[in-house]
């Protein structure tokens, strides 16, 4: 499968998604209370560089989409990708997971699988209080799907029966105590092997951290996963720590190794489009204005533990 068309395919559907997000949310709406709410999410997202997590409402959600969404996706598949060959059936139950970025990439993972199509199975279960966030990935998935099915390359690969398969055991769930009462936490629940996974990608500040260790913690004790990975920046690295089981590892994820590279013309251009369409400040112009890479600009850290005998 030729990743540099993958690539291609998730900035249109990036672009397309935030497209028509903009054109809704802009819709019956002054130009100048459009520029504020552009105005704030810029801002709310500058303070995740000291720790302080957005309110990620629909704004937030629609610019996480055109900037951030690229990084986690790519950072999210990089964790994948060894994994694409793990025994069935496949558990992961993402903790804090946004905009969907680990469903994005295990969608492309499942499709390189060397399984056949029979065997794969696979169950995705994001918790994330955020509805605008979830939405958001939902939207995305759908518009990559849609790009996938009429590219006559694409169209031909795995991508198709890897989406179909996600789908099929996706869950989305407000809160840990949804999750668990939803019925779905033990389906695939192998006490413990590589097929059950804990993760939280950029998921942890010091606002939700006690939060997310009562979560841990909790999973833990019900599902007792073979491996757990959390990533973060700097920043986030202290409060990482503290969630994280006291024999994990810890690992930089370096930029350069990321699966996708370089930068995203069609999601590039749309937000200096929309930088040059409304009055907001100069500093939202500047930031609207920059190219949006696959990659982040410095090495992140990832932790990461698994269980006794089993190969990272």
């Amino acid at each position: 499968m030729n990743l540099a068309l993958v690539a291609d395919a998730l900035d249109t559907a990036i672009a397309k998604v935030a497209a028509a997000e903009y054109y809704r949310l802009s819709a019956g709406i002054p130009v100048e209370e459009v520029a504020e709410q552009v105005d704030q999410a810029m801002a709310s997202f500058l303070n995740l560089g000291r720790g302080i997590s957005p309110e990620y409402d629909d704004w937030d959600a629609l610019f996480y989409l055109t900037w951030y969404q690229p990084r986690q996706v790519n950072l999210a598949l990089t964790l994948a990708w060894p994994f694409r060959t793990q025994p069935q059936p496949l558990h992961i139950i993402d903790v804090g997971c946004g905009s969907l970025a680990m469903q994005v990439a295990m969608v492309i993972a499942i499709a390189q699988c060397g399984l056949p199509e029979e065997d794969i199975y696979i169950e995705l279960h994001g918790i994330d209080p955020s509805e605008a966030m979830t939405r958001i990935g939902r939207l995305l998935l759908h518009a990559f799907y849609d790009v996938v099915r009429s590219d006559p390359v694409l169209s031909r690969s795995r991508l198709g029966m890897a989406y179909e398969r996600t789908q099929e055991q996706m869950g989305v769930f407000r809160s840990l105590a949804m999750y668990y009462r939803s019925g779905r936490a033990h389906e695939g629940g192998i006490y413990p092997s590589p097929n059950c996974w804990l993760t939280a990608l950029h998921a942890v500040y010091a606002s939700n951290r006690a939060e997310i260790a009562d979560a841990f913690r909790f999973i833990r004790k019900q599902s007792d996963p073979a491996y757990e990975v959390v990533t973060c920046h700097n920043v986030g690295y202290a409060s990482a720590q503290q969630i994280c089981r006291s024999d994990a590892s810890e690992f930089k994820l370096l930029k350069d190794r990321f699966t996708f590279s370089g930068h995203l013309p069609r999601t590039t251009s749309l937000r200096q489009q929309l930088a040059n369409g409304s009055p907001t400040s100069l500093r939202t112009r500047r930031l609207l204005a920059q190219p949006v890479p696959w990659n982040t600009p410095q090495d992140d850290r990832c932790i990461m533990w698994y269980f006794s005998g089993i190969p990272p």
